[in-house]
Order: C-alpha cells, then structure tokens, then sequence
C-alpha cells in the first residue's frame, strides 16, 4: 500500500500486535485494488475483533496523550484507526438509534464487528434493483429485510449498493470496529426513515464522517481519505 500504514497507524500497529497482524494481512490482500478482494478479509478481522486490541489501543492512546503535548484526544465515542485509499477502519461506541433519523446508503462495502460488552441490533434494508447509483430518481424506495443482533466477538457484512443498515446499540452503547472498503459507490443517497423513498444523494466520501482531532507529530502524512461511519 502507498501511505497507508505510516506514522500514526504504524506507531498503533506496533504497540497492539493484534491491530499489526491484521493490518499485514488486509494489506496484502487489497494491494491488488479489487474492492471485491475485500471479502476475504473476514477471517483476519474477526480474529481482531476476538483479540485485546481494544484493551491495547486504550493504553497506546494513554501513552500517546502523555509523550505528545500535540496530540489531541479523539472525540469521545470514535476512533479513526486507517485512513487509507484501500481500506478504513474506525472504533466506534454505537449509541442507541435516534428516532427518525435518515438512512444512509454504503459508499463502501461494510463489515462491523462488536467488541461489547453490549449487543448490537442492525436493521437491514434492501436498496431498490433496477437503478444505477448515479441516477438521481427518488422514486427510490428501500425495502425491510429485517433485523439482526451481533453479540460481542461476533461480525457482519454488508454489501454497496445492496444494504442499507442501521445501527441501534444499548443505552449505554456498545464499542464496535467498523471495518470499510475502497469506494464502490460514487453517491451516497440518503432515504427517509418512515416513508423509505429517498431523499438526496451527496458525494459518498468516507472523509465527511472522520473524528475531528489536531495533527500530532506522528500523523503528518495522514491519508486523506477516512473511515466512513454510518
């Protein structure tokens, strides 16, 4: 990969071997650019998500704050891990759904993994067949698939441009990792919640929904494409 795993990601993967590992295999995989390529990543993330990464990372991000007077904190519920052309990778507390909230088609293709201690309800929506992802037509309407319930050390995948997934997690919400593949759809098209018809469609770029923080020392060659969050 050309400057994916430098500087800030390098310094994490190096003090959370389980964090190194699976970045060594996805960027294996992936060196090809075949999006589809994405897919046989699975066993190496659920491997993470079954790992003490998150335990790790904790510590490594300690440290960082007590030898980086630069470093920022990230915000308080989400932790932007890879920023990268091929791949992102985010560690989210996912709190409960908001009512009413619009629904947001995958730009990438998506595989979350619940690290706990809570479970994770994700209602599972159909995109509708028959139109191009950069055919504006809101006569585009989803259709329910149902829900499902990850527990922790558990994942699931979701395909672009055929799921739309919410998320609800517990009250006291539920840490997860979201792991994201390159872009495979131009436009992000947002659907209203109760009426399922879409609304607008903007540029599906994972950068709009990356953690704000300051630039630290480590992190001056930081991609600038970053993890997408639903």
């Amino acid at each position: 990969m050309s400057t994916s795993i430098v500087d800030l990601v390098a310094w994490r993967a190096e003090r959370v071997p389980a964090l190194g590992v699976f970045l060594k295999d996805v960027a294996r995989r992936l060196s090809g650019g075949d999006p589809e390529a994405f897919w046989g990543c699975a066993p190496a993330f659920e491997a993470l998500v079954r790992s003490v990464a998150a335990r790790d990372l904790l510590r490594a991000e300690l440290d960082l704050a007590a030898e980086d007077p630069r470093y920022a904190p990230p915000s308080a519920d989400a932790l932007s891990l890879v920023e990268a052309h091929e791949f992102g990778l985010l560690l989210k507390l996912v709190p409960p759904a908001a009512a009413g909230e619009p629904l947001q088609s995958l730009p990438e293709h998506l595989q979350v993994g619940v690290l706990g201690p809570g479970r994770l309800a994700v209602d599972v929506y159909a995109e509708a067949p028959g139109y191009r992802n950069e055919s504006v037509a809101r006569a585009r309407r989803l259709r329910g698939e149902g829900a499902i319930s990850i527990g922790a050390g558990e994942i699931a995948g979701f395909r672009s441009g055929e799921h739309v997934v919410r998320f609800d997690g517990p009250p006291e919400g539920t840490l997860c990792l979201l792991f994201t593949s390159a872009v495979v759809q131009r436009l992000r098209w947002v659907y209203d919640a109760n009426t399922l018809l879409a609304v607008r469609a903007h540029a599906g770029l994972r950068a709009e929904h990356a953690p704000a923080r300051r630039r630290s020392r480590l992190d001056h060659r930081e991609s600038p494409v970053s993890a997408w969050l639903v």
